[in-house]
């Protein structure tokens, strides 16, 4: 699972389409009557989110989730209806679906990328833009961030092994000015990915709009107050980060 590339930005989406798969009805419509119009894509994303397996059967994650609802609901349906509620809704995950705060934050960090932001973020005194956190993990991960976080297309210039081990051009920051360039991104799935991890109580912010992607304005910072205590990875020696 080498890349995150959710389609969606709101983890009901996904959360919802084991349910959906376990419900009474055909699956298809009832995520587009309880979750979202675009099924496909909820599909997709869920496989990005670690709940399906490419060939769409349920993950040991999605077993989870799916025993979470069920469990606070009573059944898979009423889960599924629960979670029809927060269709257009603004709030928070977290705060409006607490009994899938664990399961979901657990089938997050089954992915590397998430893996690497557990190991980095709790180490961190003050939040890291988006160009300053893409730095620090080129140098532990640089596959992992080749993939998820920048554009195939992207100038030559933005060599990710010369960013980690010999940066210049730096900002006042210690930035490699380079990662300033919005066009260096892969701006939907930066967006996506925060979003996601902000509604799971993860990161303390949510992802700008695609739009307004501003990557020295995008903040990440661990959630400390509703990320559970067994994701708070840490390591034997603290990460270095110069913020």
């Amino acid at each position: 699972m080498a890349n995150f590339q959710p389609t969606l930005s709101h983890p009901k989406n996904m959360v919802g389409v084991p349910l959906a798969m376990l419900a009474d009805g055909a699956t298809g419509p009832l995520i587009q009557a309880h979750l979202v119009r675009a099924a496909g894509k909820a599909k997709l994303s869920a496989i990005s989110l670690g709940l399906l397996t490419p060939d769409r059967d349920l993950t040991p994650e999605a077993v989870q989730v799916t025993a979470a609802g069920e469990a606070a609901y009573g059944s898979v349906d009423a889960a599924l209806e629960e979670l029809s509620t927060l269709q257009g809704s603004r709030k928070r995950f977290v705060d409006v679906a607490q009994p899938w705060t664990a399961p979901l934050q657990r089938a997050l960090a089954t992915h590397p990328l998430v893996g690497e932001l557990l190991t980095v973020l709790p180490h961190c005194d003050t939040p890291l833009s988006l160009p300053r956190l893409t730095q620090v993990l080129a140098a532990t991960a640089p596959a992992l961030v080749d993939a998820c976080l920048l554009a195939d297309d992207r100038s030559a210039a933005t060599d990710l092994t010369e960013i980690a081990v010999a940066p210049t051009d730096l900002d006042a920051a210690g930035t490699d000015t380079r990662l300033l360039d919005v066009d260096v991104y892969q701006s939907q799935t930066v967006s996506h990915l925060k979003s996601i991890l902000w509604h799971a109580g993860v990161l303390t912010s949510a992802g700008a709009d695609t739009s307004q992607l501003t990557p020295h304005d995008q903040m990440w910072a661990l959630d400390k107050s509703t990320v559970i205590n067994d994701l708070r990875r840490t390591t034997t020696e603290p990460t270095e980060v110069t913020v």
